[in-house]
């Protein structure tokens, strides 16, 4: 909240003024804090996001509980001053730290096992809240936003960000709620107005767009950030996308595109620049040395690992995007129908499946199968088990013909390699299958006039 003076004013309104605007320097607010005792001006300046660490840890141990529970709501507040709070004396501010929804998980956690049965509850229902809505937002990361696209512009150079928004909001399925210009300013920002996308500069005061692209994706990680920025530095650009960014959009290209960006990562997408996608991923990913990046495929130790933890980390596009990229490296490598080339694009495929990306799975699971040539007569495991994975997609789709075709031709493999035990598995899959198909017709006899 912004405080603008106007006309005369007595020496404690001004000082109430520069306590609360939140673009007071920061030597300004330190010396405001030495000088008063008065605990109206000091609780001002414990809520102001621009008050200096060191001040608030000195305003934690006041005597006044009221200004020691504005530090603990401050959202710019150290966790280690937070940390010393949630032993406060004061059972109130204990309690209301513990039904804090911005508050550090660890914290929480102290406060579940505070001797106060209240706070005790209030931290255990808000850890419990915190849950769900992560499961929640778990299930909604690769859902399109909705319409208008709800975006926080945040940009330190004025002109610039003038620019962005007079050209993004000629779009009408794009509405900028909110305009900052440093990185801390975006964080706030983004949890006061629950954007659907965030702009973010790279290069800002207070917090970098790294270091703020991070903090929002683990607090929002269902809301997208692209950062939109001059620096084209191979570090910069890998320390942004493994902080979380959906997408990384260079300030050199003409702003007609910034709108096809921010449409395609508010689809469910991403958007890596032409200029720097394929290099910066295969430079980083994989080993410039041949014989280095055969043994990394072949013992899924770099590719591989990177992968596995952008999953675990629920960054299937981030994931999606490496596979590919490794994949396009290992076919110049060693060609279109090497065992390296065909297992990362089996790992795309299985990419998109986890991300219920159907379509996209099954393009690139039967790109295997065209790879391989021909289907029936490459009686192996490999290739009986990528048409078993496409039945499996396709009736989980409801496209129950092309997964008994898909089932078909596995069996068939299966009785050319003797395997009984798939034999009987397949078997049973195809009459499952007959009858769910005899089911469906039946249904649609009885609906019909």
């Amino acid at each position: 909240m912004s405080y603008h003076p106007a006309g005369h004013e007595s020496p404690r309104t001004r000082q109430l003024h520069i306590a609360a605007n939140p673009e007071t320097s920061a030597v300004l607010l330190r010396k405001l804090a030495t000088l008063t005792e008065d605990r109206l001006i000091l609780t001002y300046l414990a809520e102001n996001r621009s008050t200096p660490a060191d001040t608030l840890k000195a305003l934690s141990r006041h005597a006044s509980p009221e200004i020691r529970t504005a530090v603990a709501d401050n959202p710019c507040c150290p966790i280690e001053t937070l940390k010393d709070l949630t032993k406060d004396d004061s059972a109130d501010l204990r309690f209301a730290m513990a039904e804090n929804h911005c508050l550090a998980e660890s914290l929480l956690h102290d406060l579940a096992i505070d001797e106060n049965p209240w706070v005790k509850d209030r931290a255990e229902k808000t850890l419990a809240r915190l849950a769900e809505e992560a499961e929640k937002a778990k299930a909604n990361l690769n859902l399109p936003c909705p319409k208008p696209i709800r975006v926080l512009l945040a940009e330190d150079n004025d002109f610039i960000r003038s620019l962005i928004k007079k050209k993004i909001s000629q779009d009408r399925d794009i509405e900028v709620v909110a305009e900052v210009n440093d990185g801390k300013a975006a964080v706030i920002s983004c949890l006061q107005n629950n954007p659907s996308l965030v702009l973010m500069d790279m290069i800002m005061p207070e917090l970098d767009g790294i270091q703020a692209t991070n903090i929002i994706k683990t607090q929002r990680p269902y809301v997208k950030v692209v950062m939109v920025t001059g620096c084209d530095s191979d570090e910069k650009i890998i320390a942004a996308l493994n902080a979380g960014a959906d997408g990384y959009f260079l300030k050199v290209n003409a702003l007609d595109k910034l709108t096809a960006c921010i449409e395609a990562v508010a689809a469910g997408g991403s958007w890596l620049d032409p200029a720097i996608s394929t290099t910066i991923l295969r430079e980083c990913f994989i080993p410039a040395d041949t014989e280095a990046v055969r043994n990394s495929v072949e013992k899924s130790s770099n590719v591989t690992d990177s992968i596995e933890e952008l999953v675990a980390a629920g960054k299937y596009g981030h994931a999606i995007r490496i596979a590919r990229s490794a994949y396009d490296y290992a076919v110049e490598r060693f060609g279109p129908d090497s065992e390296e080339a065909i297992n990362l694009l089996c790992q795309a495929a299985e990419l998109y499946y986890m991300n219920k990306d159907f379509a996209n799975a099954e393009r690139y699971y039967l790109h295997v199968l065209e790879v391989r040539q021909e289907i029936l007569k490459n009686a192996d495991q490999k290739t009986n088990s990528v048409l078993r994975v496409l039945g499996k997609m396709c009736e989980s789709t409801g496209n129950l013909h092309q997964a008994e075709l898909y089932y078909s031709w596995a069996l068939r493999i299966s009785e050319r390699m003797e395997d009984h035990y798939r034999v009987d598995e397949i078997h049973n899959k195809l009459n499952q299958l007959k009858s769910l198909k005899r089911s469906r017709e039946s249904n649609k006899e009885l609906r019909s006039p």
